[in-house]
């Protein structure tokens, strides 16, 4: 089995080649927006990164990485406007619509950076040894996401059914399917299954299919 360091080492290169993808396909003022399949890609490895080793709660879930932003980011702008949302209600649809916000106005490194100085928020949520309370691995998140401030989103934070797929996923989905590829008979249940995070934010988590993920 793989050592947290090992781990949060995957992660980080995950994300690191997600935010390259991102970066050409956003060149020369391009505009990403839903369907794009660089942009689910980063989606699911900036989440697998923000779960990592988040602690346990009394009911034995882990902590959702919102926690973590609400606490730190309290009264900042972005936060209030997830936060008051009545399209998200889940934590982990709020934390998706803040990062989908966040992409939106080019501010995901700088809020990420300012929520890390607040080390009591950031010791609540996350476990040691996690990755954000590695000072190596989350300067290499940061300079990774700050990458992205160079690229033009238009993105809705409150999208449809945002807490059990990110929007997007439905199509890229039926471009995988064999009928796409001119294989053969695909299966509807496998179309719409994605996987989220696991409780240490590694795939081989819960399978979703029409059902509501756990926030």
């Amino acid at each position: 089995m793989a050592s947290k360091e090992e781990q949060a080492t995957a992660l980080l290169e995950e994300l690191e080649a997600s935010v390259g993808k991102l970066c050409e396909d956003g060149a020369g003022g391009t505009v990403i927006r839903d369907g794009s399949r660089s942009l689910l890609q980063f989606c699911h490895a900036v989440e697998a990164v923000l779960q990592f080793s988040t602690k346990s709660t009394m009911f034995g879930g882990k902590k959702p990485y919102w926690e973590f932003f609400l606490a730190a980011l309290k009264g900042e702008e972005p936060v209030v406007v997830v936060a008051r949302s009545s399209k998200v209600k889940t934590p982990l649809a709020k934390g998706r619509a803040f990062i989908r916000l966040a992409l939106t106005r080019s501010d995901l490194a700088v809020s990420l950076q300012q929520a890390l100085l607040k080390t009591k928020a950031l010791k609540e949520v996350y476990a040691d040894g996690s990755l954000l309370r590695n000072e190596q691995f989350s300067v290499r998140v940061l300079d990774c996401l700050y990458h992205l401030n160079d690229v033009a989103f238009e993105l809705d934070p409150g999208a449809d059914d945002i807490d059990k797929r990110w929007p997007g996923s439905d199509a890229l989905d039926m471009d995988e399917t064999p009928e796409a590829n001119g294989t053969g008979s695909g299966s509807d249940d496998d179309s719409e299954q994605i996987i989220l995070p696991d409780e240490d934010g590694l795939g081989g988590g819960t399978r979703l299919g029409g059902g509501e993920a756990e926030g």
